[in-house]
């Protein structure tokens, strides 16, 4: 589990935007995501997600709350 804030948020940045993950073994592998999911007992899960709705923000990643996108 990745706990540092900045890390984990550039993953998730560019998981949206280049559609690639990093593997534990270094490799870079395809993935596509429409949603993120962060468990709110993880300890700082709301500086967490505040950290990452402002990066993806910035990136220009548009955001959506899952019940606008039916």
């Amino acid at each position: 589990m990745i706990r540092d804030i900045d890390a984990v948020a550039e993953r998730v940045v560019r998981i949206a935007i280049d559609g690639t993950a990093e593997a534990i073994t270094g490799e870079t592998i395809p993935m596509e995501a429409d949603t993120i999911c962060l468990h709110g007992d993880t300890p700082g899960a709301v500086t967490l997600a505040s950290a990452i709705k402002a990066r993806l923000q910035r990136e220009g990643v548009q955001l959506a709350r899952l019940d606008q996108l039916v």
